[in-house]
């Protein structure tokens, strides 16, 4: 009770005895934690009552899969983003999510800590902060940028153990997409670490924004506008030099107007023949602006899709706050293009060679397919390559987890219903999974985890090529080839009688086991093509001795694992090289990557590992974003020369 009275004392002082916005800690030349500007929010315009318990609400089933559908190509994308966040968090006890514009939790990766899980931050719970005040998600959309929310600092005292940090992720053409969360329950959470979290965010989020342009613009040329201080900033030049597309950060850069930008990129900068000659090959320059003062690093990137490099991009002309029409708009030929064919799939491994020489004899034949192999090796991965290449490429590719769904959704997510079947279905019914994949591909993810209830009505659609929807009182024929995947031993599901042998059969049209990546003889080619694709057009190595312990690894994670020690490494290397302990994976780096994350949060070795990596890459990436000025990277990061200066000696770093 007493902190209670604490915790509404400090609010209400806070908000009737306001301070001057300077007097907090600034990262980045904002107030990292603005709890005192949304107090007075919740508060005065939404007339909340820290003395209450929170409000909090959360979407039923049918609602959440309602939601989720306008944004399942944006989570699509997001996707390899949580899953590298979580690996770097997980140590130190947190959890990531992904929510929608409206504050709706999507998605999340967690461990699920009884110690460190925020049970309220499930799917589809509601952080709107005029709902619940002041939080990680809803005041981060609030106030579009990045907000770390600080124990106390959450308006009802009902989450008080939290911690949250919340940056918002925006769209190709600038349209904000939803808000990247990362939250703890640990009340004993150090405001450092919390902290050196809240610049992890904010990297994950312009990953995911850069990643999303890249995709959407993949028939341009791309520029990386680096300034001398402050967030790097994008945009698309066609063969004219004509700017086709700009990022949020782009608009602010040269202050272009929130409408779709256009005109010549020479309208903002001085003339260079760099950027006319570099037109086909990656280069690095300078460019001056023409408003005084402004000097950039142009990255360029060309092309990567030149197939389809002359044909115009649409242009929606959606605003800043144009929040309700905001939705994914990515081109599917742009997404496909990105997906690896059967080739890049098997490398040089002889087993891989062989698989693909095999699926490429059955693909036409309308066989089922099904893919066997440990977590982690790439099976969905291979599953697209398949479809990729199939007579079906330009049909549906439609991937149902029978595992991520709830045992009592699967039927009407699947298998589809009709109008008013029950109570909560949407007016117009929903057509299921397996008539949306109709002409095209059904992929069925963990095959081995559906009810065995389901199994048999599965069974029935694959024999007959019908599909019963739930109260629609009427068949429909459905053209699907199906690929399944597992990493469990279903003849044992078989002898425990929880999978059905005559299901197996029919599932088992071209047999594939997908070899586990210490299986394979490739790991050398794998390591450079994920390398690439991490690094993103930068120009990164790995050094000898970095590449040996790589190499020398076990990989019980396989490739997923591979990614995400990569990934990290990208961001945490100091001057483009990639150094055993920017690997985290053996002496070098403090402990194995499997090791660590077998470890729970509150032990202190993983925990300090993860925190001296993500405090080592945060210092390196702000110095270079100062252009090596120590006092603007200090300011930056938010904290004292002095301390900068004894970091940069722990951690080994030179500038």
């Amino acid at each position: 009770m007493n902190l209670q009275r604490e915790h509404l004392a400090r609010i209400f002082s806070t908000v009737e005895n306001p301070r001057p916005v300077s007097s907090y800690a600034m990262v980045d030349g904002n107030e990292w934690r603005p709890f005192a500007a949304s107090w007075t929010r919740c508060i005065h315009s939404h007339g909340l009552d820290p003395a209450k318990s929170a409000p909090l609400t959360a979407l039923g089933p049918t609602e959440l899969h309602e939601h989720r559908q306008s944004y399942e190509e944006w989570l699509r994308i997001a996707g390899d983003e949580l899953d590298h966040l979580f690996a770097a968090v997980r140590v130190i006890g947190f959890s990531v999510s992904f929510a929608s514009p409206e504050g709706v939790i999507l998605a999340e990766r967690s461990d699920y800590s009884k110690d460190h899980y925020c049970e309220a931050d499930r799917p589809g719970t509601v952080w709107s902060e005029n709902i619940v005040g002041t939080n990680g998600v809803g005041t981060a959309l609030a106030e579009m940028r990045s907000t770390a929310v600080y124990l106390g600092d959450h308006f009802y005292a009902d989450f008080a153990n939290y911690c949250c940090v919340a940056t918002p992720v925006f769209g190709p053409e600038a349209e904000l997409m939803g808000a990247i969360n990362l939250s703890v329950c640990n009340p004993l959470m150090q405001e450092e670490t919390h902290r050196l979290v809240y610049g992890i965010a904010q990297r994950s989020a312009e990953r995911l924004d850069e990643r999303a342009f890249r995709e959407r613009f993949r028939a341009h040329s791309v520029v990386r506008l680096t300034p001398r201080a402050g967030r790097a900033a994008l945009i698309a030049l066609d063969v004219d030099q004509q700017i086709v597309g700009a990022d949020r950060a782009a608009r602010g850069l040269l202050g272009m107007a929130e409408s779709t930008p256009g005109g010549s990129v020479w309208s903002y900068f001085e003339r260079d023949r760099r950027l006319v000659e570099n037109g086909t090959t990656p280069a690095s320059f300078e460019l001056r602006g023409l408003r005084a003062g402004l000097r950039v690093t142009a990255s360029l990137t060309p092309p990567l899709d030149r197939a389809i490099a002359a044909r115009p991009v649409a242009k929606a002309g959606h605003s800043l706050d144009d929040r309700d029409s905001a939705r994914p708009r990515l081109p599917a030929p742009a997404a496909a293009a990105a997906i690896p064919d059967l080739d890049a799939c098997a490398g040089s491994d002889p087993r891989m060679l062989n698989n693909a020489r095999l699926l490429r004899r059955v693909i036409g034949s309308r066989l089922p397919i099904l893919l066997l192999g440990e977590t982690g090796v790439g099976k969905d991965t291979l599953a697209r390559a398949i479809h990729l290449e199939s007579e079906r490429a330009g049909k549906p590719f439609v991937a149902f987890n029978c595992a991520a769904v709830p045992e009592t959704l699967i039927d009407s997510e699947l298998f589809g219903y009709g109008s008013g079947a029950f109570t909560g279905a949407r007016r117009e019914g929903n057509a299921g999974r397996l008539a949306e994949a109709d002409g095209g591909v059904l992929f069925l993810d963990e095959i081995g985890d559906m009810p065995y209830a389901l199994q048999t009505r599965l069974l029935r659609v694959l024999e007959t090529g019908e599909v019963m929807p739930l109260g629609a009182g009427k068949m429909r024929r459905v053209d699907i080839q199906v690929i399944a995947a597992t990493n469990q031993d279903l003849e044992k599901r078989i002898a425990a009688r929880t999978f059905r042998q005559d299901l197996y059969y029919r599932l088992a049209g071209a047999v594939i086991h997908v070899p586990s990546l210490r299986e394979r003889t490739d790991l050398d080619g794998l390591i450079d093509r994920l390398l690439a694709h991490a690094a993103e057009g930068r120009d990164i190595r790995l050094d000898p001795a970095a590449r040996s312990v790589l190499r020398s690894h076990r990989w019980p994670g396989n490739v997923r694992e591979l990614k995400h020690v990569l990934f990290r490494a990208v961001q945490i290397a100091n001057g483009g090289v990639i150094r055993p302990a920017d690997l985290m994976m053996g002496h070098e780096g403090a402990m194995a990557v499997d090791d660590a994350l077998d470890e729970p949060a509150e032990t202190g070795g993983a925990a300090k590992a993860a925190v001296a990596a993500a405090e080592r890459g945060a210092i390196a990436e702000a110095m270079e974003r100062a252009g090596g000025n120590v006092e603007a990277c200090a300011r930056l990061l938010g904290m004292s020369r002095a301390t900068l200066y004894r970091k940069i000696r722990r951690h080994g770093l030179e500038f």
